[in-house]
């Protein structure tokens, strides 16, 4: 939670295409300014997620910068040692056992440790950050700085866990840190918190460039927020454009001519890609041309496609560009269909598009025509409402109330064993009393609501045995709403409790509390015992180290 002394709040949008930095005082929080980037061809409040490091694995270049110098290094054929990523904030929901060493591939398939890579991303921010600072002779202290990281909704517990991490590596103090789910800050943007009334209930599509992240909300009588539906979303975002364009490619020119081309070709290539998708959703626009290396070009005369090339161009009709859009629009369609089948969400009243995504006239028309019974609004500059609502949350975090859970949590315990009910297998003796054991003993359910920052629900436990002198209470979740044993399939154990009682006070009618409760978008769980007073928290470890 901030502090009293937090006086400027800034965010930072570490995204999978596209990455920024905004920022805002508190006496003065409308007045958000936004990171620029500015070059030869090119005025940007976001830079490219690119990231450049030196043969020794040592930091060089961020964004423009590093998609120039390493396209110079490839023409001179001198990139080879050097390590060039992109796109790679997907292997935070594609990698399934995520750990602080856990590698990934650059554009040549060459191997970094994935928290070398995203702390040095996040540094980067956060020092153009204080350059920014500096320029304007505005000296801040650390202390005073309340820091909001953004991440994609549909992220894991691991993933989040990842980032706080890697935020901590780059120099930010954890204490002074709020790792804040997108949508949720998209929502409390001015232009969309101020157009909403008490009690609408309103579903914010945040379309970026790796993920579409879901996220529903109702303004609350005291001008705050309840999340009145767990976030949702999938990898649909606008990568997913690109990626088509380049089995387009691979299609028409071979699979071979493809491959020949240099990285730093594939990037041009791309790069001219981007302006030709603005093009083509101008409603004037007929046809438009797309830059293509002599690497493709030169092996088409006996290829169709040749008859789409005029010199270096490859020409293409608007139709074909749209087509390119199918999949991840349909994709997104079909998926908020389906959530808005939730009798909860009867009366919505705005469906509201922000990412970079949802700059496509493409997306904003098939979400229009597929919804026709809701309002689609599309804020003024979509690529921004993230970094702006996340400025926001940064000076009032209590903005936000309740939100749905996205698990069912429990404790692992034991039961006094009933005959036809539980399981025999889980039978044991203890004390003379038959017990079933791996019994889910839930907490909170999936979809229920929790209060931020509340204690949500307190239970009691008791020893189960005579001179015990600790006592072990391991946290799962389940994606079922109903779990009866931690052993299921669904079931997942994330961390453990241990209360120790050396001096066995009470024995087996002792009395542990545990309580669970919910921060801005990370779980709490606490167990205390009721003899001494002690408090104990649980240590959550997604990440397996």
């Amino acid at each position: 939670m901030m502090a009293s002394n937090k006086i400027l709040s800034v965010a930072l949008d570490f995204g999978t295409t596209y990455s920024g930095y905004a920022f805002s005082f508190r006496h003065d929080k409308e007045n958000i300014i936004t990171s620029r980037w500015t070059g030869k061809d090119y005025i940007s409040v976001k830079t490219p997620t690119s990231i450049l490091f030196t043969p020794q694995r040592n930091f060089d270049s961020f964004g423009f910068e590093a998609e120039d110098k390493y396209a110079t290094l490839s023409k001179n054929e001198t990139h080879k040692d050097w390590y060039m990523f992109k796109y790679f904030k997907l292997v935070l929901i594609n990698e399934k056992k995520l750990s602080t060493v856990t590698e990934i591939q650059d554009v040549y398939g060459k191997k970094m440790v994935a928290m070398d890579v995203f702390s040095a991303g996040i540094k980067f921010l956060k020092d153009e950050f204080s350059k920014n600072c500096s320029s304007q002779n505005v000296m801040m202290d650390d202390s005073y700085i309340q820091w909001v990281l953004t991440v994609p909704a549909i992220w894991d517990d691991a993933a989040k866990q990842f980032m706080r991490l890697a935020a901590n590596k780059a120099g930010i103090p954890d204490e002074s840190l709020m790792v804040m789910l997108e949508p949720d800050a998209a929502a409390m943007g001015s232009s969309i918190y101020s157009m909403c009334e008490e009690g609408d209930k309103y579903l914010i599509l945040d379309c970026g460039g790796g993920t579409v992240d879901v996220s529903i909300m109702r303004k609350t009588s005291k001008g705050r927020v309840d999340c009145i539906y767990r976030p949702t979303g999938g990898i649909w975002g606008g990568t997913k454009v690109d990626d088509a364009f380049q089995e387009f490619l691979i299609e028409h020119f071979g699979v071979d001519n493809f491959q020949r081309m240099e990285k730093y070709e594939i990037l041009e290539v791309l790069r001219s890609f981007e302006s030709a998708k603005k093009k083509a959703q101008n409603p004037y626009e007929r046809e438009v041309k797309i830059w293509l290396p002599l690497s493709l070009r030169e092996h088409v005369d006996m290829l169709p496609i040749k008859k789409c090339i005029n010199r270096d161009k490859l020409i293409l009709n608007v139709d074909q560009i749209i087509d390119l859009f199918q999949k991840p629009v349909n994709k997104i369609v079909s998926h908020l269909q389906e959530v808005l089948q939730e009798p909860e969400l009867y009366g919505l009243k705005y469906i509201i598009m922000v990412g970079g995504f949802s700059e496509s006239a493409i997306l904003q028309s098939a979400i229009r025509t597929n919804f026709s019974e809701i309002d689609v609004l599309v804020v003024e500059n979509p690529g921004s409402a993230v970094l702006e609502g996340a400025v926001g949350v940064g000076h009032n975090p209590k903005v936000i109330e309740s939100r749905r859970s996205a698990y069912t949590y429990g404790i692992e315990t034991m039961k006094h064993f009933k005959e036809g009910f539980h399981n025999p297998t889980k039978a044991e003796i203890i004390d003379g009393e038959r017990l079933c054991g791996d019994i889910f003993c839930k907490f909170v359910k999936i979809n229920e609501v929790v209060k931020i920052n509340q204690t949500t629900v307190t239970k009691s436990f008791n020893p189960t045995y005579l001179g015990q002198t600790s006592m072990l209470l391991s946290v799962y979740r389940s994606t079922s709403e109903n779990p009866r044993y931690v052993t299921e399939p669904r079931c997942e154990k994330i961390g453990d409790i241990v209360v120790k009682m050396p001096d066995t006070t009470g024995e087996k009618d002792r009395k542990i509390e545990v309580s669970i409760s919910f921060g801005e978008t990370e779980l709490r769980v606490e167990a205390t015992d009721k003899t001494t007073g002690r408090k104990y928290t649980a240590a959550f470890d997604f990440l397996g180290n």
